[in-house]
């Protein structure tokens, strides 16, 4: 009999004690820190538009038009159309429309990638949590993901990505040197190039209420005339873990 009241002893307490532990786990569920979406200030276009005082946000940015027209040609098909605005500049490139002036390609790729970029952040919404690093220092950079290290070639790329063996930029193209401009922007030196990095924004992109990073990619040669902007959203879903690259523009 006395073992029997022990017995139901020990399940109360063992039941009470659990029970605590699991009010204590939903508690710091609730109570996770919500984390507004950040906005860099170069996550605009409005030097390039007709009258950028009618914008009140930036998705406003994406239908206002621009002071001016380009002309963009459809690779196969050869069909010719006009854009003034982020909305049809982006329903252009994806229909594999293209500037029909070589020399204004890069300068009409900066702009279709600054577009695609605010159609990413006015969707972001506020996370829960982050496993960001406050500050992204040299070290931080150079466990970027491949895909985002400076590689000259198309048919270069291709082959480092097919590498499984190489994880990080660090690993592709080592830092030769590295200047944090300000809190959202870097100046990265690698051998035969530079690439110009700016975080334009940071929320949660996925739905698993996580911070993510929205980072513009501007890669150059030396000494050459070679330039490329390219976008890429970024995050880390544990605490310590790698970069994990979710898309890539």
């Amino acid at each position: 009999m006395k073992h029997i009241i022990c017995f139901l002893i020990i399940s109360v307490y063992t039941l009470i004690f659990v029970s605590g532990c699991s009010y204590k786990k939903n508690t710091l569920a609730e109570n996770t820190i919500n984390i507004p979406v950040f906005l860099n200030s170069e996550l605009t276009m409005a030097v390039y538009m007709e009258d950028a005082g009618v914008v009140d946000n930036l998705a406003d940015e994406l239908s206002i038009s621009w002071d001016f027209k380009t002309s963009v040609e459809q690779t196969i098909d050869k069909k010719i159309r006009e854009v003034n605005n982020c909305n049809s500049a982006l329903a252009a490139y994806d229909d594999g429309f293209e500037t029909t002036i070589p020399s204004y390609h890069t300068v009409h790729q900066s702009m279709v990638i600054q577009c695609r970029a605010i159609t990413i952040a006015v969707k972001m919404t506020p996370s829960n949590i982050s496993y960001l690093n406050a500050s992204l220092d040299k070290a931080a950079i150079s466990e970027l993901p491949t895909a985002i290290a400076f590689i000259g070639s198309t048919s270069e790329r291709a082959s480092i990505l097919a590498n499984a063996s190489l994880k990080t930029l660090n690993e592709v193209t080592p830092i030769t040197g590295f200047t944090q401009v300000n809190d959202y922007k870097f100046q990265v030196e690698a051998l035969g190039g530079s690439q110009t990095m700016v975080v334009l924004a940071k929320g949660d992109t996925d739905g698993d209420q996580i911070e993510d990073l929205l980072m513009q990619v501007t890669n150059a040669t030396e000494g050459g005339s070679y330039r490329a902007t390219h976008l890429f959203v970024l995050s880390k879903k544990e605490k310590e873990g790698s970069w994990l690259l979710l898309s890539e523009y």
